[in-house]
């Protein structure tokens, strides 16, 4: 995960240095909620604004407030998605953790004094641990596939501010050609 967790340098019960609590996700995951609202509201302000130039040439610098809008809010989302991995990936490390005690106990018994029962118990402990292990390589490989459509994410909005902010240095028909081609209507 991010740095977040060293950030609050938290143990948990079981001893784990790089835990949150569940109620300081909680409590960001609200506070990323209240932001993204306030976001969207300047979003519904700038979009009145560039509908009303629609007919003419929207202005470089309210679209490029536009782009900025559209990636702070992403941060906003993928600071949430993290969160809401880190507190999945802390359920299944409990979860694993409980498990393994539970195994090992068992495990512990001689083959010949184990129980049917017991012998049933261990066999779908490792079964879940399985799922387990399975369910945290799949938080891992989310969070790969989100950082690489993130960084795609950032170099396309970042080249469509540049080219808006190159926009405002050039001559006038270089300008009306940058103009459409990041027009308000082509972001929809």
């Amino acid at each position: 995960y991010s740095n977040w967790a060293a950030d609050y340098n938290l143990k948990s019960p079981k001893g784990r240095t790089d835990y949150i609590p569940e109620e300081e996700i909680q409590r960001q995951l609200k506070e990323i909620e209240d932001n993204l609202d306030s976001l969207e509201r300047k979003g519904v302000e700038l979009e009145q604004q560039l509908r009303g130039c629609e007919g003419d040439e929207p202005d470089d610098s309210l679209m490029c407030d536009w782009f900025r809008l559209i990636h702070d809010k992403q941060l906003l989302m993928r600071k949430e998605s993290e969160l809401i991995y880190v507190s999945k990936q802390q359920a299944l490390e409990d979860e694993q953790e409980d498990v393994q005690d539970e195994l090992r106990r068992l495990m512990d018994l001689p083959e010949d004094r184990k129980t049917e029962a017991q012998k049933l118990r261990e066999k779908q402990l490792l079964d879940q641990y399985l799922e387990i292990v399975e369910g945290r390589n799949a938080i891992v490989e989310g969070l790969d596939e989100d950082r690489l459509r993130e960084e795609e994410e950032d170099r396309v909005i970042k080249q469509m501010i540049q080219n808006l902010d190159a926009s405002k240095d050039s001559p006038g028909e270089n300008k009306k050609k940058k103009a459409k081609k990041f027009s308000f209507r082509k972001i929809l």
